[in-house]
């Protein structure tokens, strides 16, 4: 009776621990908001685009007019020198207007995904924070199954509890442990989404973005995985030499 108490204690736990949390680690609220985060264009965005066009045409008219007067007064033909400098300047400016074009929609791309990669940023810093927390439930939740296998084998050798009730024993603690197999494969599908929408950010920057916090944050996200998946590794080769038979 102690220990089918202490069994279904575990599983109730468990359940608190990962049924709830789960949920909010099911990937739906990671991808609206990556969503969102991919959703901000040229109009969310300061991007200058009107002023960087305007000065590069204006400093292409002066120098295509200087230009124009250079090649006049070189061909020393006094006549040429305003109609060249005329001339000029209405290259100098057609060539400007046309790079400061180019250049304006280069800011405005790269404004725009450094944009939604600071809005990614701090996505996925809050999801690390309750990560932390789901983690550190996760990891305790299998360290006191793993307790509590060695305890039913112990009680069912010495014979102090029946075939039935060990192995009902046995179904909690793998009903309770599946649940925490499927958060944890949840916790590894969010973070895929995350490296999706950096990977499609830096794509779309042509790769001149500077990932490395939001990089850290993923690597964050990698050790709190692979802290859970050792402690669940550590659980399923405890149950599989657990002897009820």
């Amino acid at each position: 009776m102690r220990l089918a108490l202490l069994v279904l204690a575990l599983v109730m736990l468990s359940a608190c621990a990962t049924s709830g949390e789960t949920q909010s680690f099911d990937g739906a609220e990671t991808a609206q908001g990556l969503t969102k985060c991919l959703a901000i264009d040229e109009d969310d965005v300061e991007t200058n685009y009107g002023e960087t066009v305007t000065v590069a045409t204006i400093l292409g008219g002066a120098g295509g007019a200087l230009i124009g007067t250079v090649i006049a007064v070189v061909t020393r033909d006094p006549s040429a020198i305003a109609a060249g400098a005329i001339a000029g300047a209405g290259f100098g400016a057609a060539e400007g207007a046309f790079s400061g074009v180019k250049t304006a929609n280069q800011m405005k791309a790269y404004a725009v995904q450094e944009a939604q990669l600071d809005c990614q940023l701090a996505t996925v810093k809050e999801d690390n924070e309750r990560l932390s927390k789901l983690t550190a439930s996760l990891n305790a939740s299998l360290a006191s199954n793993q307790k509590h296998l060695e305890e039913l084998e112990e009680l069912y050798v010495s014979k102090r509890v029946s075939k039935d009730e060990a192995l009902k024993n046995l179904s909690q603690i793998d009903d309770a442990t599946k649940q925490i197999e499927r958060t944890i494969s949840a916790v590894k599908k969010r973070r895929q989404q995350y490296i999706d929408a950096r990977n499609q950010a830096q794509n779309a920057a042509e790769d001149h973005l500077d990932t490395t916090d939001i990089d850290k944050e993923i690597e964050i996200y990698n050790e709190q995985i692979h802290s859970s998946e050792e402690a669940l590794q550590r659980l399923m080769d405890r149950r599989k030499v657990t002897y009820v038979g």
